[in-house]
């Protein structure tokens, strides 16, 4: 009866199972529905399928909460991917509810019209039955209301300033407190100015127009801009058939359609708005538009002499190149900083001049839970101090344990300090401290790094700059880490073999040294031989490289001295029982996640005498070498190193056997003679591809004279929302590869060809 019943619910469980994974990952944002009942429910079923023993992981539930948004939020998804949050599904939910609160709402009463000065009652008598108006003297607004896209804006004659009702596009916005500033409205009511700043709207032609002043009232349903404002920050109002057009500098912004009586500007469809600056009848503007000082700026600042080449080719007719001479953004960046030829003043003498400076947060925490690092350096001698902080505020303690011991070691006092005017340097307890024991402050002023260059960062973690001046050793002077008590030995490790020997663990870094070189022994990666007469040692080539130079000797008909390439690891011994020989069932079309993982003691304990991280490394090696053919599979299969199950590792021996099959396979360099060496690339995105997280795949084979010579399949380090998307990320990761492989051609000066465009063929999806 018992196993009945076990049988019985275990079906259900499993059945159940099935209906909510189902149901979790096709669960899509409805029309209509809020964002936070959208959330919810996605976690109702993250905490179904934890009660159901199949816990989600946090990436994967934020991946699909942002997948099943509707369109309306793609903004708020592809910044949330761009700047990598990393939020918790609650944290999301109060993310998305904030977001939410900023979208128009459709089909929403918005403003039509704002107007000043006396209302008739007349006037008020034609009005339509939905309109709300309301009297008063000059200095009240009448609103009338109408259903007006909230993608709309109205430029008004009596309004006294910009209104918005949206923070997007608001910037250096200054938030005010409640009550400090209302807008009063035709029908008495009063309604809240919650910020004020400069507003930038998105114009359909492609400008932009910066609306000072602007007043962020939430309540307010439609953008208003104030014809006014406008005039006072320089533009030209024209009034011209039942329009007005708005323009400064010969170029028109928009032109504002009277509509039902009010100017109405309408920002949400940019090819039938009358305002587009393509559209008007001025000769001159229009030339200006088709200028080549235009097409430079929307070429993203190119060069003249690109521009001259798409005139040669007939893509536009301007002549005028003079204009070059006038774009202020490439003079403004190509500007230069003077060269600093002052000379600061050193010290003569040790701890005459003390540097410091501060440096961090860093992401990443050390073992005790520091985030920052100060140095103390001597000026006369270079020599300095690092000690690791919790906080920006512990260094004036620090300050106090340093000077105390250099103090007492050196015999000799501390004179003066030079620091930046950070906050952790100028409280008056440090001030005082520095008074009390004659010590003299100097401070550098701001953007000045020549006064402090001494103990400057440059990057994230900078070693102590050398002198150029002649150096005077000092007695006990020395470069000191306080590791007892800060652990700064994960940050440092020996850079070679005579630091590791003077190093406080030496024992422990020759016995890993040794590990390492009986296991190159044992694999015989290399053999001994003494240098032949005459020999030159060189360095490890780059099998890029390697495959590169072969392509070019096959090409010209080189001869090719000596190539030695052994593949050692792949042919090495794997002692594990699955080892032996036997059947070993093909899979086709798996799909690998990290569910399939050892899930039970017992599989547990089996797969840790497996060898899967040294099956995937040979497998890897082959991969580097010349087997491209399963780079997708090895990409795929690594992954799951931590924990892998008997699915996984089937699917392991699956490639092993393969390979082995194929051991007559190899790369074949030798294309059409009478064709240019030329070097091509083809890159191509998988969408959505890894189980786990819905990350995409990268790849790309750059082929030369008839044969791969470079290849790679990687999973993409962000998250693509669309198949284009995708493809976008892969082209640009190939174009990267392509810097490289023009740079390293274009070296051995044997293919001209290289120094012109390479070809990159793109998936069309």
């Amino acid at each position: 009866m018992l196993k009945e019943l076990k049988t019985l619910f275990a079906q259900q469980a499993e059945q159940e199972l099935l209906q909510t994974t189902r149901d979790f990952h096709f669960c899509r944002q409805e029309e209509g529905q809020s964002v936070s009942s959208y959330v919810l429910k996605m976690k109702g079923y993250i905490d179904n399928l934890e009660r159901l023993g199949h816990p989600v992981t946090l990436g994967l539930g934020v991946s699909l909460i942002l997948i099943g948004l509707r369109k309306k939020y793609n903004g708020f998804v592809q910044n949330y991917n761009m700047h990598s949050m990393g939020k918790t599904v609650n944290e999301l939910h109060a993310m998305l509810k904030l977001h939410e609160q900023t979208l128009p709402k459709s089909n929403a009463l918005a403003l039509n019209a704002i107007r000043a000065g006396k209302f008739q009652k007349a006037e008020l008598m034609k009005k339509k039955k939905n309109t709300a108006s309301g009297t008063g003297g000059l200095g009240i607004f009448v609103i009338e209301l109408n259903t007006i896209l909230n993608r709309s804006w109205i430029c008004d004659t009596g309004c006294g300033t910009h209104i918005c009702n949206t923070t997007q596009g608001l910037r250096a916005s200054r938030k005010l407190k409640p009550g400090a500033l209302s807008l009063y409205v035709g029908n008495g009511q009063r309604e809240a100015v919650e910020a004020t700043g400069a507003f930038y709207l998105c114009l359909p032609n492609g400008l932009e127009i910066v609306l000072n002043n602007c007043h962020y009232a939430p309540s307010i349903t439609i953008g208003v801009i104030s014809v006014s404002r406008l005039y006072e920050d320089g533009f030209v109002n024209r009034f011209v058939d039942n329009t007005i057009q708005v323009f400064r500098y010969n170029v028109v912004y928009f032109s504002a359609i009277l509509r039902d009586g009010i100017f109405e500007i309408d920002l949400s469809n940019s090819l039938t708005n009358k305002s587009s600056i393509y559209a008007v009848s001025n000769k001159k503007v229009k030339l200006d538009l088709d200028s080549a000082l235009l097409w430079h700026c929307r070429l993203g600042h190119i060069s003249k002499k690109r521009i001259k080449k798409l005139q040669h080719d007939g893509l536009f007719d301007s002549s005028a190149l003079r204009a070059f001479e006038k774009c202020v953004s490439c003079m403004s960046g190509k500007m230069a900083r003077k060269p600093y030829t002052h000379q600061v003043e050193r010290a003569k003498d040790i701890l005459g001049l003390i540097h410091t400076d501060v440096c961090a947060p860093f992401k990443i925490m050390s073992r005790q839970g520091s985030r920052y690092f100060v140095t103390f350096t001597d000026d006369f001698s270079c020599y300095g101090y690092v000690y690791l902080l919790k906080h920006k505020h512990d260094v004036f303690e620090t300050f106090k344990v340093f000077q105390k011991e250099v103090e007492n070691q050196l015999g000799k006092t501390i004179k003066s300090l030079r620091s930046d005017c950070g906050g952790e340097y100028m409280s008056q307890e440090f001030l005082d401290h520095l008074k009390d024991h004659g010590i003299i402050a100097h401070r550098t002023p701001p953007y000045t790094p020549q006064h402090n260059e001494i103990d400057e960062p440059q990057s994230d973690i900078v070693p102590i700059r050398r002198s150029t001046r002649t150096r005077h050793a000092p007695d006990r002077m020395c470069l000191y880490i306080d590791a007892e008590e800060h652990e700064l030995k994960d940050l440092c490790e020996p850079a070679n073999y005579k630091s590791a020997l003077l190093d406080q663990e030496s024992k422990k870094w020759l016995n890993a040294m040794n590990v390492e070189m009986q296991s190159i022994k044992d694999n015989e990666v290399w053999v001994l031989v003494e240098l032949p007469p005459n020999g030159k040692i060189i360095g490890i080539a780059d099998i890029r490289a390697i495959r590169i130079l072969i392509a070019i000797a096959a090409y010209y008909d080189y001869e090719i001295w000596q190539m030695d390439v052994k593949i050692v690891f792949l042919n090495g011994y794997l002692n594990e029982e699955n080892s032996k020989r036997g059947s070993i069932l093909m899979q086709e079309k798996l799909k690998l996640s990290k569910l399939q993982g050892a899930s039970t003691p017992a599989e547990m304990k089996r797969m840790q005498n497996v060898l899967y991280a040294s099956a995937i490394g040979s497998i890897m090696y082959a991969v580097r070498c010349t087997r491209s053919d399963v780079a997708f599979a090895q990409n795929v299969t690594s992954r799951f190193q931590q924990n892998p199950g008997d699915i996984l590792w089937t699917t392991v021996k699956n490639i092993m056997k393969y390979l082995g099959n194929t051991k007559d396979m190899f790369l074949v360099y030798g294309g059409d003679l009478k064709r240019e060496l030329r070097v091509s690339c083809n890159t191509d995105a998988g969408y959505l591809t890894d189980a786990d997280d819905l990350k995409s795949q990268t790849g790309y084979v750059f082929v030369l004279n008839g044969g791969a010579v470079d290849w790679k399949s990687a999973k993409q380090s962000i998250f693509a929302t669309s198949f284009a998307e995708a493809e976008y990320i892969t082209a640009f990761d190939a174009s990267k590869e392509v810097v490289w492989v023009r740079k390293f051609i274009s070296g051995l000066g044997v293919v001209p060809s290289i120094e012109e465009p390479i070809n990159m063929y793109c998936d069309n999806t």
